[in-house]
């Protein structure tokens, strides 16, 4: 876990014997959310927390998402929205922005 600047601190969590047993329905997997294999597919719940303002190419992130989430899932989003060019061209921001004067929220 990243505590300051370059920083890290390790940690280890261990569950309990009650939650032991549900542990083996969850699985965590990493990709890039823009370019996802096919793996990644057949879901009841994705999250995407302090992603979408991160991404490349959000609209296209949010287009393809629901091909992989199963009939009745979720999606749960939850974002600050803090918009930069470090991770997003501007061209591909979903909000935060004027357009002929007037605020354009992402929400």
């Amino acid at each position: 876990m990243r505590t300051e600047g370059e920083l890290v601190e390790y940690r280890e969590v261990r569950l309990s014997v009650a939650l032991q047993e549900s542990a083996k329905k969850v699985r965590f997997w990493q990709g890039d959310a823009c370019n996802l294999k096919p793996v990644y597919s057949g879901y009841n719940l994705v999250t995407a927390f302090n992603l979408i303002d991160r991404l490349y190419d959000p609209e296209k992130f949010l287009r393809e998402i629901s091909s992989r989430i199963d009939p009745g899932g979720l999606l749960v989003l939850s974002s600050p929205y803090t918009w930069t060019e470090e991770h997003t061209p501007k061209e591909k921001w979903l909000g935060g922005y004027r357009r002929d004067g007037e605020p354009v929220s992402t929400l």
